[in-house]
């Protein structure tokens, strides 16, 4: 029976770009899933920040600091119950995080006018960081890297501050950098997941089918006591090999046992 060597996992094969559909949907669906977390620990932070720039900064500006801070927990609450409890495809996370970021650094620049602070660099590093680690989508990651960056920098330009372009441009590749490896990693990962259980659903897929097409005989079998033919459904008398050979993938040959060779040739040598 030729059923075993149809089902060998190293003859299934997957077709053009199932792999990386399927690691596709299941990052998509992972990030839909911890996106409440994520937004919900960002409001948490920002609620922390908030009663910190409060009891800190000086009086001039910390309440304006504390208010956008407290809009950005407001923000960030209203996101975790839409993430949480809303049914939404799991594609339109990286536009929602796409959403956050900017919203991050409006409160980021808003934050510094407020101050009077420098623009530095940290809270756009780490939002860089951020998107390689959650985004599924190298066009959504290659977006938000673009508008950070150049909403920062323009946000420099526009206050005049010093910038020391070794310091920053160290910073700014190391970030990109690095969410290019966490994306990456997360990719590979995801391929070398993603073809075994594709390869193991073909082939659970296969041998079920195979499974199935096997025609199973079982209960009473009328067979001719004299010349051994068989009765089928129908009540026709078939020779054995031919009701067998119509109900599986057997294929006879011809030989003689040897019982049946010494009464037929007995002069012939075994």
């Amino acid at each position: 029976m030729n059923l075993p060597q149809a089902l060998q996992r190293s003859d299934i094969k997957l077709a053009p770009g199932e792999l990386e559909h399927h690691v596709q949907v299941s990052l998509d669906d992972t990030n839909r899933d911890l996106a409440w977390i994520r937004t919900g620990a960002t409001a948490f932070l920002f609620s922390v920040l908030a009663a910190v720039n409060y009891l800190t900064l000086p009086e001039a500006s910390n309440l304006q600091a504390t208010v956008f801070a407290l809009a950005i927990v407001v923000a960030f609450a209203c996101l975790t119950c839409y993430h949480r409890f809303a049914d939404y495809p799991s594609h339109r996370t990286n536009g929602l995080m796409f959403l956050e970021v900017c919203v991050l650094q409006a409160d980021f620049i808003a934050f510094s006018i407020v101050t009077d602070g420098m623009m530095g660099g940290f809270g756009l590093y780490v939002m860089i960081v951020a998107v390689g680690i959650f985004m599924t989508s190298r066009n959504w990651i290659v977006l938000s890297v673009v508008v950070l960056s150049a909403s920062w920098l323009a946000a420099v330009l526009y206050r005049g501050e010093p910038v020391s372009a070794t310091r920053e441009g160290l910073m700014m590749v190391t970030a990109i950098f690095c969410a290019w490896l966490f994306y990456t990693m997360r990719i590979r990962a995801g391929l070398r997941l993603g073809e075994h259980q594709l390869l193991e659903q073909k082939y659970k897929e296969g041998l079920e089918q195979a499974l199935l097409e096997i025609d199973t005989l079982s209960g009473l079998l009328p067979i001719c006591a004299q010349c051994k033919n068989i009765k089928d459904e129908s009540g026709d008398w078939l020779r054995i090999e031919t009701y067998v050979a119509a109900r599986s993938d057997v294929e006879f040959t011809h030989s003689l046992c040897p019982s049946c060779q010494v009464e037929l040739y007995p002069d012939l040598k075994r």
